[in-house]
């Protein structure tokens, strides 16, 4: 199990030290290539190791970005998930309900990226809610999911 683990992570976390050899910590290069390898050992259940990655990532473009940056409200769009995988609900939730408004905001300027991730955040939500044990939500969130689909 662990050599398969190994051989998932592998490529993500070259890339990722690639990128600190080769810029600043904070660059945006080497920003994108640590979340990349974050979102990758959460998708192999390495929930707190991507949780520690994410948030570092997130600090980063807080404090070097505008408010609003789309890299930012994905970053955050990743931790809430990571959060969510987590069972964190409360901390999730803030991190999502944030990153869904800045990512409505960016819908009028890109509609075809942004809606992906608007459609992402919706998703989100219901697994939020759904994990959390709160239903009324839960399908508050599906039938907003629902018109964000047929839009």
């Amino acid at each position: 199990r662990h050599h398969e683990l190994i051989d998932l992570v592998k490529p993500a976390a070259d890339k990722y030290q690639q990128q600190l050899a080769a810029n600043q910590a904070d660059h945006p290069d080497t920003l994108a290539a640590r979340q990349a390898f974050a979102v990758v050992l959460r998708k192999q259940r390495r929930n707190s190791a991507a949780a520690y990655h994410l948030t570092a990532v997130h600090d980063a473009r807080q404090r070097l970005l505008p408010a609003d940056a789309l890299e930012t409200q994905l970053c955050r769009l990743e931790l809430g998930t990571t959060r969510v995988q987590q069972k964190q609900y409360a901390k999730a939730e803030p991190l999502l309900r944030r990153a869904y408004a800045n990512l409505k905001k960016h819908e009028s300027k890109n509609a075809a990226e942004a809606k992906v991730h608007v459609v992402e955040a919706l998703e989100r939500f219901v697994q939020l809610y759904d994990g959390w044990g709160k239903k009324d939500k839960a399908d508050e969130w599906r039938s907003k999911l629902a018109e964000q689909k047929k839009q």
